[in-house]
C-alpha cells in the first residue's frame, strides 16, 4: 500500500486514494482472476493495477464518481493484457535458418524461399531510421504490445504506433522493390 501511496504527493489524494482502495479493492481481485487462475499471477495483476490506478489517480478524481469504477475495470484489463502479453514465449530468430531446413516434404522449395525472405528482411532492418527500426524490433522480434514498446521506448502509445506502421510500411517497400512480395 505505501508503494500506491509514494506515487501521490498530496495528502488530499492518499485519503482519497485509500478510500478508493477500499471501495475496489474486491473488484480489482475478481477481475484479476477473471484472467488468471494462479494466486501469484493473480497478484502480480492486482499489484500493476493498483500501482497504475495511483498514478493515473488525477485522471480518476476528475472522472464523475459512479465512472470510476469503470476506468478501474479499463485499467485491470489492460494490466492484465499486458501481463499475458510478456509471457508469451517467442522464438527468436534462428541464426542459420537452413538448418531447420528437413529433406523431406513437398514444399521444400518454397520453404527456403520464405526463410530467405525473412533473412533478407531481417537484413534490411539497420537500413531503417533508428526509432523505427526499435519500433519494429520491439513489436515484432520481442512481441511486445503497443504500450509495452512506447513504455520501453520512453514515447507516446500513439508515437510507438505511428513508428512501427511507419516503420513497418517502409520495411514492406523495400522488400518489394528487391522483389520480395510481403503484406
Amino acid at each position: 500500500m505505501l508503494i500506491y501511496l509514494a506515487a501521490l504527493e498530496d495528502r488530499d489524494d492518499q485519503a482519497a486514494f485509500l478510500d478508493f482502495y477500499r471501495a475496489n479493492e474486491r473488484l480489482v481481485w475478481h477481475m484479476t482472476g477473471r484472467f488468471f487462475r494462479e494466486e501469484e499471477r493473480r497478484w502480480d495483476a492486482f499489484q500493476e493495477t493498483w500501482t497504475a490506478a495511483a498514478k493515473n489517480f488525477s485522471k480518476i478524481l476528475s472522472l464523475p464518481c459512479e465512472k470510476r469504477a469503470a476506468y478501474l475495470v479499463i485499467i485491470v484489463k489492460n494490466q492484465c493484457r499486458d501481463l499475458l502479453a510478456k509471457e508469451r514465449k517467442y522464438a527468436p530468430f534462428p541464426e542459420e535458418p537452413e538448418a531447420l531446413l528437413g529433406t523431406e516434404g513437398p514444399d521444400l522449395e518454397e520453404a527456403a524461399a520464405v526463410r530467405a525472405d525473412a533473412r533478407r528482411a531481417r537484413e534490411l532492418l539497420p537500413a531503417l531510421p533508428e526509432h523505427y527500426q526499435a519500433a519494429l524490433e520491439c513489436r515484432l522480434v520481442l512481441g511486445l504490445s503497443n504500450g509495452e514498446t512506447a513504455r520501453r521506448l520512453g514515447v507516446s502509445d500513439a508515437k510507438a504506433s505511428v513508428w512501427y506502421r511507419r516503420g513497418r510500411a517502409l520495411l514492406v517497400k523495400k522488400l518489394r522493390e528487391e522483389g520480395i512480395d510481403y503484406g
